[in-house]
């Protein structure tokens, strides 16, 4: 019988307030039901960096040999970077561990491996929109509130209708 850890991750904690690491979950217990679910590993962070606690704990766990599968929801909740995705991939399978992807197929085969590298890269072109996209509204935010405090001693706060503020 195959032994399976579940790997999730929420790029924030308002992500997970809202449950979305329970849906990874559940989602990835149905699929693997009726096998052996080892562990399960949960991260609260970028997945544009690896040092994530439950992340650095699997790793080293891989090193063990406990388990011969690791699944995810999906690729982007391993890493959003493609480099990083790659390396992780290549770390696990080197200790004889295959990576699972919920609904996709990646046999190792050149095909297969191209076409996880794109979605890889996929990943990585979405986390630099939605931090774009997150810049253009805080800048936007800045351009129009004053959202940095009181203002220093002897000034006033005055907004661009002329009302003054404090």
């Amino acid at each position: 019988m195959r032994k399976i850890v579940l790997y999730c991750r929420v790029s924030t904690h308002h992500q997970e307030k809202d449950e979305t690491i329970q849906t990874q979950l559940a989602k990835l217990r149905e699929t693997y039901k009726g096998e052996e679910i080892v562990k399960e590993y949960k991260d609260v962070g970028s997945g544009a960096y690896l040092q994530r606690p439950a992340l650095n704990q699997l790793r080293e766990e891989v090193k063990k040999g406990l388990f011969d599968i690791i699944a995810v929801y999906s690729l982007d909740r391993l890493s959003r970077k493609l480099g990083h995705q790659i390396a992780l991939i290549e770390e696990f399978e080197q200790n004889g561990i295959e990576v699972e992807v919920l609904g996709e197929n990646y046999e190792n085969n050149p095909e297969n491996i191209l076409n996880r590298n794109i979605r890889g890269a996929i990943s990585e072109y979405e986390r630099f929109k939605i931090s774009q996209r997150m810049r253009d509204g805080k800048y936007r935010k800045a351009e129009t509130e004053f959202v940095w405090g009181t203002a220093s001693y002897g000034y006033k706060i005055v907004k661009k209708d002329g009302k003054r503020i404090g």
